[in-house]
């Protein structure tokens, strides 16, 4: 059976991933959704979770943090605490997935089929040439003694990053790790961003794009603060949904002509010529 793990420390995420496990659940009836979160299950009762882990928050205040704050690395590293736990438990792979990424596809055949040749895939920003930016948001993991040295490794690595930079978050300890040992890349596999999509590309794909070549994945990052991804996640939860309803989405595209065109109507001037 297929293991999703989310994290979530603090509450402010949970209507995040109350979309997000709604969406997976939709495209994967049969996954197994596991969440670690230092909330109380009675708080979580209304999510589509299969499984609850409790998990402490590292911080005494038990908020969420905001990004770029040295309270936010500190959060973050639990991410490859967590992901190792799962590993452990787990009886053959996991996809790991931020509250913040949106499945739109099915995708547990690809991925098994993918980790029967590569251990570790990971999703990626698509802004950087090289060295590659891989995004943490996403990964796709074996049960394997390499994978859980990897990982442990990401973690311990994170932990020594802190010391000296209190913001450095998962993802930038990651690909740090990656950046200062070669040899591991070799062993990493990167999932297309045509497969797994990141949020900058969303002014350019929604909403009729979204609608006609849908990604198996969308991350709404690259947007700032709680609010921001849970109006984005919304937006594409919306298009996918309304692309199965024609007069619904016809309705939703004239909305957003209407936009464009008050946005960037030629002046009167222009048609008096």
């Amino acid at each position: 059976m297929l293991d999703v793990i989310y994290l979530q420390l603090g509450a402010e995420g949970i209507p995040q991933l109350e979309i997000a496990a709604r969406n997976l659940k939709r495209v994967e009836p049969t996954a197994k959704i596991i969440l670690y979160s230092d909330q109380t299950e009675s708080n979580l009762a209304h999510l589509l979770i299969d499984e609850y882990r409790h998990w402490p928050h590292p911080l005494s205040k038990q908020t969420s943090s905001t990004f770029g704050t040295a309270d936010f690395g500190f959060v973050t590293l639990e991410k490859p605490r967590v992901i190792l736990d799962a590993l452990h438990k787990c009886s053959d792979w996991i996809l790991f997935s931020d509250v913040d990424i949106l499945a739109l596809q099915p995708f547990s055949v690809q991925l098994r089929q993918c980790l029967e040749h590569n251990t570790f895939w990971v999703s990626c920003e698509g802004n950087d040439l090289y060295p590659r930016n891989h995004c943490t948001g996403l990964l796709a993991i074996k049960k394997h003694e390499d994978t859980l040295n990897l990982v442990n490794s990401w973690s311990q690595h994170h932990e020594l990053l802190l010391k000296d930079d209190g913001t450095c978050h998962d993802q930038t300890a990651f690909n740090s790790l990656i950046q200062s040992n070669p040899n591991l890349e070799t062993g990493i596999r990167v999932l297309p961003l045509g497969y797994a999509m990141a949020g900058w590309l969303f002014p350019m794909v929604y909403p009729l794009q979204l609608s006609r070549v849908t990604p198996t994945f969308f991350h709404c990052n690259w947007v700032k603060g709680h609010a921001s991804k849970l109006k984005r996640l919304r937006q594409v939860e919306a298009t996918l949904h309304y692309r199965h309803t024609w007069p619904k989405f016809t309705f939703t595209l004239l909305k957003q002509a209407c936009f464009l065109w008050s946005n960037n109507r030629p002046s009167l001037k222009f048609w008096r010529r």
